[in-house]
């Protein structure tokens, strides 16, 4: 489940957090354990650590230290100025976010109500904005849908790069904007970044985009790096209807 979310959200690693709080009273503190599990599911580094609850703030600052530390990650240009997330930090903002998650499929007017209000809070959430840009897409609001699109792109632009181009290929795709999800996905295959649910979405993007011969090429190659490709619905309905756009019938049935 972990890595399924993380996933959905464009990261390459996920946070699975535990804590125990022990004593009681202004004496209490507070066991905690993170485990860092990267998209595979893997558990790849695990923190623990004793934080006395009077000092909560400075005990999850310490934590993070650790955890960046732990990782190899060291703070960028900019370092404590603000800089995009990928959701919402703030509560209020975080809870409008996932109610309109939930109210997407059967309510996009609700949903991007709730959307804009967290986007005013956290401007710099590349997430907000790609989810109202979904928003404004169900409601056929296709120029809207673009601009939130293209806030989500710029401000996802200083995260790594599989991550930046992972929420601008979801982005593009779920807009149906099959140009600009095409060259998102090539910057992943540039980066050496498989994935074969994103693989075989870049197949439909490629026909979408009148690229027949370039998604039939795609899906051939994908099936012979991939034994898991060969037996997947999706692309052998894509590499059907890609070989009856190049007339190829025999090839289609």
């Amino acid at each position: 489940a972990i890595s399924r979310l993380a996933a959905v959200f464009a990261a390459e690693y996920a946070i699975d957090p535990g804590f125990v709080v022990v004593g009681e009273g202004s004496a209490a503190s507070a066991r905690v354990q993170l485990r860092v599990i990267d998209a595979a599911g893997h558990v790849v580094g695990q923190i623990t650590e004793m934080v006395e609850l009077a000092h909560l703030a400075q005990g999850v600052r310490s934590i993070a230290d650790r955890l960046h530390w732990t990782m190899g990650v060291a703070p960028g240009p900019g370092a404590g100025q603000p800089r995009s997330t990928g959701l919402p930090t703030g509560t209020e903002a975080l809870l409008m976010y996932g109610q309109a998650l939930d109210l997407l499929a059967r309510d996009a007017a609700a949903a991007r109500a709730r959307l804009a209000r967290g986007a005013s809070r956290e401007p710099d959430c590349a997430g907000v904005h790609a989810a109202l840009a979904r928003a404004w897409a169900r409601s056929g609001e296709v120029d809207q849908a673009r601009a939130s699109a293209r806030a989500a792109v710029d401000r996802a632009l200083s995260w790594p790069p599989r991550r930046r181009a992972t929420l601008a290929f979801r982005t593009w795709y779920a807009l149906g904007e099959w140009r600009p999800a095409a060259a998102a996905y090539e910057e992943l295959i540039q980066l050496g970044a498989e994935d074969l649910g994103l693989a075989i979405a870049y197949a439909r993007v490629l026909m979408k985009a009148d690229r027949h011969a370039d998604a039939r090429g795609w899906m051939a190659a994908l099936r012979h790096r991939n034994r898991r490709a060969a037996r997947v619905p999706q692309l052998l309905f894509q590499d059907a209807q890609s070989a009856m756009f190049a007339f190829d019938c025999d090839a289609a049935v």
